[in-house]
């Protein structure tokens, strides 16, 4: 793989993940939400992970994949570490969720509500 391929490959992964943000509601949902740490891998296209307040929601790691489909995977976490261990469980996931379903399903999982 050459230099400007790999360029081309992490610019397009941050295109999706930006748009995945976009579809859960941009800085609204940052704001409303809580979440922070927003990371996404050049190596997987397609997929954001971010963490949520543990204090109000179910679940405070949430990572979203787009599928072959076009459509996105969205898996929650409780996420801990004890003893410089790394504990994570899963705890819901959904599969072939449309673009506009995305903010239901992340206030129905979290109870976090993503807008006004």
């Amino acid at each position: 793989m050459s230099a400007e391929q790999i360029i081309d490959n992490r610019e397009e992964t941050k295109v999706i993940a930006d748009t995945i943000i976009d579809h859960l509601g941009s800085r609204r949902f940052m704001m409303m939400t809580g979440a922070c740490h927003f990371t996404y891998d050049s190596t997987r296209p397609g997929f954001l992970s971010f963490k949520v307040p543990s204090r109000y929601s179910k679940y405070n790691h949430v990572e979203v994949q787009l599928n072959g489909n076009d459509l996105y995977d969205v898996c929650f976490f409780n996420v801990s570490v004890r003893k410089f261990q790394l504990n994570k469980k899963l705890g819901e996931t959904h599969t072939d969720i449309h673009c506009e379903d995305l903010r239901g399903v992340f206030e129905r999982a979290t109870g976090l509500w993503t807008s006004l």
